[in-house]
């Protein structure tokens, strides 16, 4: 009789909801194997206790300016080494990126908590975001004023929201760490955007390959500029107030890099970054985050049983299904959504006053958008060269 590996009973004691269906049958009727759960469980427990009384934080800030020092060097080799293993992660409305975590003891425990393969759109409006703001105790920080201060300063019109980029100018630039309502929130956003006239720099600069389309709508030209985004991270370190299941969890969410590139109208004027331009192309590496304790069901618990959560927000949420694998896509209210699929990926296109602003989907590890003033016609044409 083949038995359910520890691997899978790991897995059925973190994420049961993950585990396929065949090897939970298994366990139910299974005594050897229902002890070895137990077992699992017991040192998983374990674990979870030893690791809270440590009560581990990583220093972003040093890790960071190490691997600055790394990359500054002439040998490729020394970078392999101190380059960290890509972390996994997101959350909702926050604008949230990725992070290094090499070297903390707790590491042995990181598990991924997201990992989107698909986008999906979930309607916001101001107050939503108001309240959510409040329920989450992120207004006391200031994180989230310098942080949407970034994103009105440093945008640029492609899905009907916009496509966030990380401001020097701003507060949220570099790295930091700030104390909040349920624990401690760090962030490292390594060095600022890179903004270029050429393709080839851009993708040396963050060191990705992206795909552009081979021809354009009529009365567009370019691509004029473009906005090379460096791979960035916050780190949500949980303390008591955020109830046993998350205290002394870590979730890190990293997001990027990533390539911007803008098109001008047919006048021959280059539309600078930051404005509205005739067409956006932009790719991103898809968002992801790791847990170092606490599982996906149980972050959500937590975000959706804040006081003052938006409940129509939350009925969205829930609507979505496993959050793992399931990429949000915000839709502010005036907004119209519709759904479509590129290259059989299912798509998000959000139009306003009959005009379509913006396209998202994501192809393999990339979320890709498209946007700009164009119609929905030509707007789906070019988002369907790239795939």
């Amino acid at each position: 009789m083949r038995h359910v590996p520890d691997g899978i009973l790991r897995r059925l004691v973190d994420e049961p909801l993950a585990v396929p269906d065949g090897d939970a049958e298994h366990v139910q009727g299974c005594r050897r194997c229902q002890a070895h759960r137990d077992a699992v469980a017991a040192d998983a427990r374990a674990a979870r206790t030893r690791l809270a009384r440590l009560q581990v934080v990583p220093d972003l800030e040093r890790a960071w300016a190490r691997l600055e020092r790394a990359a500054d060097r002439p040998s490729r080799h020394v970078l392999r080494r101190v380059r960290p293993h890509r972390l996994a992660g997101a959350t909702g409305v926050a604008v949230l990126s990725g992070a290094l975590v090499a070297g903390v003891a707790a590491a042995a425990t990181l598990t991924v908590v997201f990992s989107p393969t698909h986008v999906a759109p979930v309607p916001v409006s101001r107050t939503d975001l108001q309240s959510l703001t409040g329920a989450l105790g992120l207004g006391q920080t200031g994180l989230w004023k310098s942080t949407s201060a970034a994103v009105s300063r440093t945008t640029s019109t492609v899905t009907g929201t916009s496509v966030v980029s990380t401001s020097p100018r701003t507060g949220v630039t570099g790295s930091g760490t700030r104390a909040w309502a349920y624990g401690t929130i760090r962030w490292s956003t390594g060095h600022k955007p890179v903004k270029t006239t050429s393709l080839q720099a851009a993708q040396a600069a963050v060191g990705m390959t992206v795909t552009l389309p081979a021809s354009l709508p009529a009365g567009v030209r370019g691509p004029t500029a473009f906005l090379a985004l460096r791979r960035s991270s916050v780190t949500v370190t949980f303390g008591a107030k955020a109830g046993a299941a998350l205290s002394g969890s870590s979730l890190t969410v990293s997001v990027g890099p990533g390539i911007l590139a803008e098109y001008g109208g047919a006048t021959g004027v280059s539309v600078p970054l930051g404005d509205v331009p005739a067409l956006a192309v932009a790719a991103l590496q898809r968002p992801t985050a790791t847990s170092t304790g606490a599982t996906t069901s149980q972050l959500e618990s937590f975000l959706l049983s804040r006081p003052g959560f938006p409940q129509d927000l939350a009925g969205e949420i829930r609507l979505l299904g496993n959050l793992h694998d399931v990429l949000p896509v915000p839709v502010p209210s005036g907004l119209t959504q519709t759904s479509t699929s590129i290259s059989g990926a299912p798509a998000v296109v959000l139009s306003l006053a009959g005009v379509a602003t913006g396209v998202v989907w994501e192809h393999g590890d990339v979320v890709q958008t498209v946007g700009g003033l164009l119609d929905q016609q030509d707007l789906l044409g070019v988002a369907r060269q790239l795939g």
